[in-house]
């Protein structure tokens, strides 16, 4: 072999050897270092993939928004990383919404988190809301205040619908 693909073959167990030791440590800081220093080889693509998945774990363990963002500030240019973290601040922001538990709460967690995991039970948990509070409706004015306040809402539709029925017969 010459010198060169020696020194290659030298330098990718270099490499390697120290993705091992970095492996070790298992901080998602030397993760990131190892990238950086050593970008495109296949020992930083596969630090990467390493360094989301530990990213990911740790988002999924972590209690508080505040957690999440303080890690998000080295790592918000990776995208799964990045999904991982919206997910979870979804899940949490769901947990105080469920301890809250009220219509206005649903609707700002429904309105905030669109896209979230919780979302369709965050909509049936709004719409029982909004079933108990159409149920013990008595006035007109009551009536067209729910359907301002729940305009999407199948029975604010049906309070229009009885409402112009008896305009109509009057």
């Amino acid at each position: 072999k010459s010198v060169p693909e020696i020194a290659h073959m030298a330098e990718g167990r270099r490499i390697a050897s120290l993705l091992e030791d970095m492996r070790q440590e298992g901080s998602l800081q030397a993760y990131k270092t190892f990238i950086e220093k050593y970008p495109k080889t296949n020992e930083s693509e596969a630090a990467q993939r390493e360094m989301i998945k530990l990213a990911t774990k740790i988002i999924n363990e972590a209690s508080t928004e505040a957690e999440i963002d303080s890690l998000m500030k080295d790592y918000s240019q990776y995208e799964a990383i990045e999904r991982a973290a919206k997910k979870r601040k979804a899940s949490l922001a769901y947990l105080a919404v469920k301890k809250i538990n009220n219509a206005e709460a649903y609707r700002n967690f429904i309105s905030k988190y669109p896209y979230a995991d919780e979302n369709n039970e965050a909509l049936d948990a709004l719409e029982t809301f909004r079933e108990s509070e159409y149920a013990h409706l008595k006035t007109a004015r009551q009536l067209a205040d729910f359907a301002l306040k729940n305009d999407d809402s199948p029975l604010a539709e049906q309070r229009f619908h009885l409402s112009a029925g008896v305009r109509q017969k009057t």
